[in-house]
């Protein structure tokens, strides 16, 4: 063989190997891009088929929706979810509603063995679980009635905003909320009646369209509703819940100074309130979560979102000091180190950026992905934003040099 063709193999060889590789990686790309194509089909026609009244099918799709996650999805990270791709980041991240969507079909079959089985396996079993078994041997008629406006209401929703029509969505919940005011009066005795309570607040938010009127009225109900609800069952362990859900409504009624002060009420009043026996999951919610921190990190979300990062950071810093090992600390590093880098303490926001990249908090023992819960952003981007709002050159290049470094 030529000697000048010997020489030139090893490049050769070299060149296809990289070939070889980068094919291979875009092949993982696009087998990865497959997998959640197919896991969205699967969880729509679910969604479909529980809409359209056929349960036995629907809960076969989600059946075979938890194979996927359990086979496949769960080896996908965030960031290989390619960007047009916009529902990706949604089907590795719901896999925890499922049960509650299979329970709520045995609940439409009747079922209520295999819809308590389901909650039990669910993330949040929002109450169901404790509900069914009291009730549905006794007080079955409040039951039904309950479960009934119950799902004309979780079926409204779950068409979602740009699929809805205003006047047929006030027409639903108005139904939703005739039929528990009228258990309510009819039954009053029954134990369902303060999750009925509960239910008309939340209609009350959820029935009306934004930017109106009437919406306004819809939010005023609701605080109305929520505070009637905690003035007569002050002793239950939704009371923390309705509190913060009061705040919410403030804070969409734009009167965010109102909303503070109701959040920071439930968490001076409920400090360890759990939650997670709620009709509806508080935002955050996670079994067993403290509704004080759900109440402290909304206060800090409000502030922030105001641009007032002194009022945000005071809030966070009652949130870090009550609660350090609670997932929610872990999230508020990236938002954390924004405000402290507009009020001028980049170095702090430095050593944030540190530990986001590190990938874990020495205190919390938590992984770099529970940050970003609620978000869509790379780790990446999010270091960049810190680097970009801090004014001190030096700290600017020291955490945008985090960037060539390989998480820990």
């Amino acid at each position: 063989m030529n000697p000048s063709k010997l020489r030139t193999l090893p490049r050769c060889l070299l060149l296809a190997s990289c070939m070889f590789s980068l094919s291979a990686h875009i092949s993982a790309q696009d087998d990865k891009a497959a997998i959640l194509k197919d896991a969205i089909r699967i969880l729509d026609t679910a969604d479909r088929l529980r809409r359209d009244g056929k349960c036995t099918q629907a809960i076969a799709a989600y059946q075979q929706f938890i194979s996927l996650s359990d086979a496949k999805l769960k080896n996908i990270s965030h960031d290989a979810v390619p960007q047009d791709l916009t529902r990706g980041h949604e089907v590795l991240n719901i896999r925890w509603d499922i049960y509650n969507r299979i329970a709520r079909c045995y609940e439409d079959l009747s079922l209520f063995d295999k819809a308590i089985a389901n909650y039990r396996l669910s993330e949040y079993p929002r109450g169901k679980v404790k509900m069914l078994a009291e009730c549905r041997d006794h007080d079955a008629i409040p039951l039904k009635l309950y479960l009934q406006a119950h799902k004309i209401a979780i079926d409204t929703l779950e068409e979602g905003p740009e699929f809805a029509d205003a006047k047929k969505t006030e027409a639903a919940f108005n139904k939703s909320i005739s039929i528990l005011k009228d258990l309510s009066a009819s039954y009053p005795d029954a134990k369902i009646v303060p999750d009925a309570y509960f239910l008309i607040a939340d209609d009350h938010h959820w029935g009306t369209w934004e930017d109106t009127v009437v919406h306004k009225e819809g939010l005023e109900q609701s605080i109305a509703t929520y505070q009637e609800f905690i003035k007569r069952y002050p002793g239950s362990k939704v009371a923390g819940a309705a509190r913060v859900m009061t705040g919410l409504d403030y804070d969409e009624l734009g009167q965010p100074d109102a909303a503070v002060a109701q959040l920071q009420q439930a968490a001076k009043d409920y400090p360890t309130e759990d939650s997670s026996d709620c009709r509806d999951s508080l935002p955050y919610q996670r079994p067993h979560r403290p509704t004080g921190a759900i109440a402290l990190y909304l206060a800090f979300d409000i502030r922030e979102r105001q641009n007032q990062p002194k009022e945000a950071l005071a809030r966070c810093d009652e949130l870090f000091k009550l609660y350090p090992k609670d997932a929610l600390s872990a999230q508020c590093y990236y938002r954390r180190a924004l405000a402290e880098a507009k009020v001028g303490r980049d170095a702090e926001a430095l050593r944030l950026a540190r530990l986001l990249q590190s990938g874990f908090s020495s205190q919390t023992q938590l992984f770099e992905g529970t940050w970003r819960e609620g978000y869509e952003l790379p780790l990446s981007a999010a270091i960049a934003a810190i680097a970009d709002v801090c004014a001190d050159q030096n700290v600017k290049g020291n955490i945008q040099g985090l960037l060539a470094a390989p998480p820990h």
